[in-house]
């Protein structure tokens, strides 16, 4: 079963948080590039996975209501971040102000780019040297922001554009 076209899949993980089977697993291909595989003995062909892609629907936008600048004034906080901090002062405003959770990049032990649920400062700072790259989603990340979204949890993601059009999706 194909769910999207694979030139047009980003790896962002949106089909294998849909299916309620576990039957999509993300797999490299000749190239190193993760496309989903669907378990074909499992799959019920439900469609929910094809349904959540954002390769399958039409992104809508917009013209911005408003537009905002930001300048971090802490020297510190932007020599020791990967950009100038603009995700770390967001992150911090999740944490501190509102209670909540990050999801960001932290590299694991194989220096493997994973998104990853944060919760507490000590683990915010190590994503100050994580660039924007595309990182392992997970496969129940999606369904944990949901989850803590309907619990009127805050929840920052931070991701590549692509990962965020399939979270996006996913919740919709």
């Amino acid at each position: 079963m194909e769910i999207c076209k694979k030139e047009h899949c980003t790896g962002c993980y949106a089909c294998v948080n849909s299916c309620a089977r576990n039957c999509i697993n993300m797999c490299e291909d000749e190239l190193g590039v993760l496309h989903p595989v669907v378990d074909t003995e499992k799959c019920v062909e439900c469609g929910a996975c094809i349904r959540v892609c954002p390769a399958n629907t039409t992104v809508s936008s917009s013209l911005p209501s408003k537009c905002y600048a930001v300048i971090n004034d802490n020297k510190k906080e932007i020599l020791t971040c990967a950009t100038s901090g603009l995700g770390w002062i967001i992150s911090q405003y999740t944490l501190l102000n509102k209670g909540g959770v990050v999801f960001a990049t932290l590299y694991d032990k194989q220096m493997t780019p994973r998104i990853t649920e944060i919760d507490n400062l000590a683990d915010l700072e190590r994503t100050k040297g994580s660039k924007y790259v595309q990182s392992i989603v997970g496969e129940t990340t999606f369904q944990r922001i949901r989850d803590l979204l309907k619990n009127n949890v805050f929840v920052t993601f931070i991701g590549t554009p692509c990962q965020v059009a399939g979270l996006k999706q996913f919740l919709t």
